[in-house]
């Protein structure tokens, strides 16, 4: 990202590369994920070019508002700082596309940022609530090519799921038909960061499929587009080779639902909870429903 001349250092540029794009609707829009991603960096590198050294925050939690799909293309940020202290401090950031006729914005984001390292000063505690899965032993590598094509960004990360007879949206042995666990390792061989986090978060596939009769291939059927996303970082990310992400949802209704989203590292250490809210959208008329009254 770099800072726009004359805007104070308030105003970032960049570009969505098609490959971090999917269909939405009559042209490539950008991932979830991805603008998601990029405004909270920008929040970040906005913090530490106003402040100095005084700026050097990470982000603790996160609430987007997804407004209009972000075309393929340049784009811009602007920033605001809402409040500032010796400790956290939170930025204000709007996205809107510099390609689209119309100057609309697409997505809006509120950045709290502090110090997420842990200094001691509190007993750390993290209750062990559920089994998790191991990579080699209970999981096997998953792959659909029908999902890389309604979602591209998907194929930047490999897969593994839990084994068993509802391979691969859920098992029966890891928490039942409303909890997907899924291990994911980067395809480029590179390591998971913090700026991975809010893409995990927004490339589970759509949890109520484990409620129809065609499981995956049902996603056909319906525009999933995400419309907010929420997300607490919970402890300090160290760079890591596989992470795992643990999947609820708490009701379909209306034309939309809620995901629950737990990442974790490889020692079952809670890095992030996210809470992403989708709608659905009939593409054609189908016999098939949803999954019933959820």
């Amino acid at each position: 990202m770099s800072s726009v001349a004359d805007s104070d250092g308030k105003r970032y540029n960049g570009s969505v590369p098609p490959d971090w794009c999917g269909n939405g609707g009559r042209r490539l829009a950008a991932h979830g994920g991805y603008c998601a991603t990029v405004l909270m960096m920008t929040a970040q590198q906005y913090l530490h070019d106003q402040n100095g050294a005084q700026g050097n925050m990470e982000p603790l939690n996160m609430s987007v508002e997804y407004l209009e799909p972000l075309p393929q293309g340049r784009f811009e940020i602007a920033l605001e700082t809402l409040s500032t202290g010796k400790r956290t401090s939170t930025v204000e950031a709007r996205l809107k596309s510099l390609e689209a006729h119309e100057d609309k914005l697409c997505t809006i984001v509120i950045v709290r940022l502090g110090i997420l390292k842990d200094e001691g000063h509190v007993t750390n505690i993290q209750p062990p609530v559920w089994p998790l899965p191991d990579r080699t032993k209970d999981c096997a590598r998953w792959s659909d090519a029908s999902y890389y094509y309604m979602n591209p960004p998907a194929s930047t990360v490999r897969m593994w799921t839990p084994s068993g007879e509802n391979v691969p949206l859920w098992s029966e042995r890891f928490g039942g038909q409303n909890t997907r666990y899924q291990w994911v390792k980067l395809d480029n061989e590179k390591k998971f960061g913090l700026e991975h986090l809010p893409v995990l978060a927004d490339l589970v596939p759509p949890i109520f499929l484990n409620y129809t009769e065609n499981g995956m291939e049902a996603a056909s059927s319906w525009g999933i587009p995400t419309t907010a996303l929420n997300i607490m970082f919970r402890s300090e990310v160290t760079r890591q080779d596989c992470l795992l992400t643990r999947t609820t949802m708490k009701r379909l209704h209306g034309g939309r639902f809620d995901m629950n989203i737990e990442i974790l590292n490889e020692d079952g250490k809670l890095l992030a909870s996210c809470v992403q809210i989708c709608s659905v959208i009939p593409l054609e008329k189908s016999s098939s429903q949803a999954g019933g009254k959820l």
